[in-house]
């Protein structure tokens, strides 16, 4: 029987910091469980969190969707429920417009033609 590696909070947010490209706080990680976006296990007597690669997978899709604006009680629903219509359409909703809208963000900021950008 193999025994699933676990990861602290410090390697987890590092880990997703390199994977994604962005700034993963500790406490960013430790919010999501707090907001009841996540359930960790605890371990050992400092009952330190100890989390799964699943649960990181969980944790970036919790990052992506928060990142494209999605409200946390929809991030709720559809951990629990992947095929709930009203939150898939959200979802889908939210990413066709940022598709849309990519492209010409891209535009303005290499142009530098949003207010304030010199």
């Amino acid at each position: 029987m193999e025994i699933e590696r676990t990861f602290s909070v410090a390697e987890v947010a590092g880990k997703l910091s390199r994977e994604l490209d962005t700034n993963v706080t500790e406490s960013r990680v430790r919010n999501y469980e707090i907001e009841g976006l996540l359930t960790v296990e605890r371990t050992g007597d400092n009952n330190a969190r100890q989390f799964t690669d699943d649960d990181i997978e969980k944790i970036k899709i919790i990052i992506v969707l928060v990142d494209i604006g999605i409200a946390k009680e929809d991030i709720k629903i559809y951990l629990t429920e992947p095929t709930n219509a009203r939150v898939v359409a959200l979802i889908a909703d939210r990413i066709g417009t940022i598709s849309k809208f990519l492209p010409i963000a891209k535009e303005a900021v290499a142009k530098k033609t949003f207010k304030g950008i010199k």
